[in-house]
Formats: structure tokens, C-alpha cells, sequence
């Protein structure tokens, strides 16, 4: 990561969106799932913090993302204390990397790729505690303002 970041000096912000993990229930006892999920989605973060450092500006804005299991969880204890892991994080590097500002959005249940690899009880399980309508998808994350201010795609 530390080659990626070489090739600036000024980077206004950073943000961490996405890794690539499996979940598990905690009786499974997988120690690679678990870990493997901290790997990707907690330290992946972490460490790219870390490496764009130099090139972040002294008012540059950081934000992580975790996820509802933090506060909500639905089983995969891992998940949940991953999520937890990163809001700390972003809390303690708010206090190290001040005057920079350092946030983790949550951004709740969205129907994308990674929900749609668990097994269907698991996912209805979560759209019924989560979602009010119905699950997010990826292309409604960025949206502001009412649906229907939306242009057509």
C-alpha cells in the first residue's frame, strides 16, 4: 500500500470502503473465517490509514466504514466485534491524527454481493430487523434527497 500512496504528497481525504471476507456462527469454530475477516475488513483499513499518512493533509478527512452488526448483531460474532473494532479505531485515531477529521459510517443492511453469498434465512433475517422498506443496494448509497428526485439510469 505504502507504493500506492508514493504517488502523492497532498491527499484531501481517504475513504475505505470495501473487503472481501466470509462470515461464520461462533460454534463453527473456523479460526480462518474469523480471522480472515478481521484481515480484510479491520486491519485492511487500519493499514491503509497507516500507509497514507505522509501523503493525508494536516485537514485531510478519513473515514472508515463498519458495519450495523456492531450494534445489531444478527449471530457471526466475529462480524460484529470487527465492526465494533473499527469505530473504535476510528475514535482513538480521531484523538492521534487531530486536526484531521477521522469518521465510520454504518451504513447498514445493503443487498450487494456479500449478502447475497449467505444463506437466504440469514439474509431475509436481517432485512426483517434492519430495513424498513427494503434492503439498500449499492447504487443507493450515494443517493441524497427524496427517490424520486433521482434522474432515471
Amino acid at each position: 500500500m505504502a507504493a500506492f500512496f508514493s504517488y502523492t504528497s497532498s491527499l484531501a481525504g481517504l475513504f475505505t470502503p470495501a473487503a472481501s471476507y466470509t462470515t461464520g456462527a461462533f460454534q463453527e469454530g473456523s479460526i480462518e473465517t474469523s480471522e480472515a475477516l478481521f484481515q480484510a475488513k479491520c486491519w485492511g483499513q487500519y493499514w491503509a490509514v497507516y500507509a497514507a499518512l505522509p501523503s493525508l493533509l494536516p485537514n485531510a478527512a478519513v473515514v472508515l466504514m463498519s458495519g450495523a452488526a456492531s450494534a445489531r448483531p444478527l449471530g457471526a460474532p466475529a462480524y460484529a466485534a470487527c465492526n465494533a473494532a473499527l469505530e473504535g479505531l476510528a475514535r482513538g485515531l480521531a484523538v492521534e491524527l487531530a486536526l484531521r477529521r477521522v469518521n465510520c459510517l454504518s451504513p447498514g443492511t445493503t443487498d450487494s454481493a456479500l449478502w447475497q453469498r449467505r444463506p437466504a434465512q440469514v439474509r431475509e433475517a436481517a432485512y426483517q430487523q434492519w430495513c424498513t422498506q427494503r434492503a439498500a443496494t449499492p447504487c443507493d448509497r450515494g443517493r441524497t434527497g427524496p427517490r424520486g428526485a433521482v434522474s432515471a439510469r
